[in-house]
């Protein structure tokens, strides 16, 4: 019995002993309301003058309409072309809040919020969904005179911000052939200007 002991006692004294305990990470903070102000703010500054602040405000509207994690997330990383990207993470409501926040501040940035709009717009025909595409492009064109191109791109928005499913066959024909001849038009005018190559 003692010899049991002894090889028992020898074993227990030779058996590794356990890996020392590594503290977890620290979890990563979540983002906030202030980071994607200050994400918003910087990514948009080529928007407008720089005497203009967005901080504030968008921090206020991203807490008054509790903007979702996601797009709280996108706006604190955004970059100079993800407008569209990141305000399609907010709901309909907190989207246009934004825009007519930053439209507000110049016509360059009405220009620029208005073509994230478009890129929302999905007419469902066609030739509809080419002229708006094709607004987009002309809005870009610093050879037309800024007002004009702000009224195309807003009356392009409100135009075709409208419900356009369930339409009758005759409809939706004299739709496509009445945005083909707009598109038509649109890339004349915009090859006069020279905005076309």
């Amino acid at each position: 019995m003692k010899a049991l002991l002894l090889v028992v006692a020898g074993c227990a004294a030779t058996a590794p002993s356990p890996p020392p305990l590594v503290a977890p990470p620290p979890p990563v903070a979540a983002k906030t309301c202030d980071d994607a102000a200050i994400g918003f703010a910087a990514a948009t500054i080529a928007m407008h003058s720089p005497d203009v602040s967005l901080t504030e405000p968008v921090r206020a509207l991203c807490a008054s309409d509790h903007w979702p994690a996601a797009a709280i997330e996108c706006f604190s990383g955004m970059g100079a072309d993800d407008l569209v990207k990141c305000a399609k993470q907010l709901p309909g409501n907190g989207r246009d809040a934004l825009y007519r926040e930053l439209s507000g501040t110049s016509d360059e940035a009405t220009v620029d919020v208005t073509r994230a709009r478009l890129a929302k717009v999905d007419v469902g025909i066609v030739e509809c969904d080419q002229f708006v595409a094709e607004v987009s492009v002309v809005l870009t064109c610093d050879r037309l005179p800024i007002e004009q191109r702000v009224s195309l791109g807003n009356q392009t928005v409100e135009l075709w911000d409208l419900p356009t499913k369930r339409l009758t066959a005759d409809v939706y024909s004299r739709m496509a052939r009445a945005c083909g001849d707009s598109l038509a038009g649109l890339k004349q005018a915009a090859t006069s200007a020279g905005c076309m190559p």
